[in-house]
């Protein structure tokens, strides 16, 4: 024999999965809580680097089949490196002529 129907309408239903996940965030606030701060300080920080260096937002081929634009290439870039590419670029050209400058 089978179970008898917990929910017959679906009112009931929707209101079993609103008290459901109440029940789960109530038991995991502080984790979930923790999560969203992170992300959002993450996607804060990242809005802040691709507006503060004014990238035009052409799009660029990459690979096949995947076109981006150059702001998200210089976002990607920027978590791989822990900063900016035109840091880095900066940084490569100084040390350049800082290692011509001794030679010479």
């Amino acid at each position: 024999m089978t179970r008898p129907r917990l929910h017959w309408t679906p009112e009931e239903k929707t209101e079993a999965a609103r008290r459901s996940r109440k029940k789960y965030y109530d038991r995991n606030r502080a984790i979930i809580s923790l999560k969203d701060k992170a992300r959002y300080r993450l996607r804060a920080q990242q809005h802040v680097n691709v507006d503060s260096q004014k990238i035009p937002k052409r799009r660029v081929k990459l690979c096949a089949g995947r076109s981006w634009t150059l702001a998200n290439v210089d976002a990607a870039l920027n978590r791989l490196m822990n900063g900016s590419s035109t840091e880095l670029f900066d940084n490569l050209v100084h040390d350049f002529k800082a290692s011509t400058d001794i030679e010479s």
